[in-house]
C-alpha cells in the first residue's frame, strides 16, 4: 500500500514541457518507479534479513515449536 501510495506521489500531475509525444515524460516516469522500486527491496531485504536472521523472530519461533512451552 505505501508504494502505490509513494508511486502516485511521484507521478500525480507529472509533466514535461516540450514533449508531444511524451517520451521525455515516460522517460521521467520509468527512472521515478526505479528508484522506488529500488528502495522497496533494499527495505524487504532489511526485513528479512532482520526476522530470518540469527536470533530474529522466525528462529525464535521454530526454537519454541522444538523445545515446547
Amino acid at each position: 500500500v505505501q508504494m502505490v501510495h509513494d508511486i502516485q506521489a511521484a507521478t500525480n500531475g507529472l509533466t514535461v514541457a516540450d514533449d508531444p509525444k511524451c517520451s521525455k515524460t515516460r522517460a521521467e516516469v520509468v527512472k521515478r518507479l526505479d528508484a522506488i522500486s529500488k528502495a522497496r527491496v533494499l527495505a524487504s531485504r532489511d526485513f528479512d534479513r532482520v526476522e530470518f536472521g540469527n536470533g530474529g523472530n522466525l528462529q525464535k519461533l521454530v526454537f519454541s515449536l522444538v523445545t515446547g512451552p
